[in-house]
């Protein structure tokens, strides 16, 4: 038997009324999305995520290596080096910069030749020599590149000394580290990736 009175209209009348307001409110809020204008990102470090390499800021003061202490960077870092108590070097390497530069879609290729180079200041005394032999690049499976200072001579016999220095080498896809070993001891390592089209 049915409820002759009114009190089942009124109960489904509010009910209808309830989902008449939550549509009319949801139509509300997509319409205000809809008409909502799409921003840029602002200049920054937002701008620059998903670019490769992927950008890291360097530290503002450099780090410190000592025969006691090595140090472990990623290129970019400078590294102030205490190798002896006559003067200290800041170090900093930069690359790999791969010939030629890595190019969006391309199928990537196992290796490719690239520069890397180290530039060294003194502070408060002169810059250490740079010399290529006492520089050294390993593969992530440790292996040893061959470096050169002259990309036209396959032999890498060259010597260079200065405070600027390019080596160059063919790389391998993957991680690497590149290594100073002054005094056949290694004071700094910078790690490195390299992606090859």
């Amino acid at each position: 038997m049915t409820d002759p009175s009114p009190r089942g209209a009124i109960t489904s009348t509010a009910a209808a009324s309830s989902w008449t307001a939550v549509i009319v409110l949801a139509i509300a809020l997509l319409a205000g999305c809809a008409g909502a204008t799409p921003t840029s990102p602002a200049p920054g470090p937002a701008a620059d995520r998903g670019r490769v390499p992927i950008p890291t800021p360097a530290p503002t003061t450099p780090l410190t290596a000592t025969p006691d202490h090595p140090q472990l960077a990623r290129m970019g870092d400078a590294v102030a080096v205490d190798a002896d108590p006559a003067h200290t070097t800041v170090l900093t390497a930069w690359g790999p910069d791969l010939q030629p530069p890595p190019s969006p879609g391309a199928t990537p290729a196992a290796s490719a030749p690239a520069t890397m180079t180290i530039t060294a200041r003194g502070v408060g005394a002169t810059a250490a020599r740079l010399q290529t032999g006492s520089f050294a690049v390993h593969d992530e499976q440790g292996h040893d590149i061959p470096l050169r200072t002259d990309p036209l001579r396959p032999d890498g016999a060259a010597e260079t000394t200065g405070t600027v220095l390019a080596l160059h080498a063919v790389l391998p896809a993957g991680q690497g580290v590149l290594t100073w070993s002054p005094n056949g001891r290694a004071l700094v390592s910078w790690t490195f990736h390299t992606e090859p089209d």
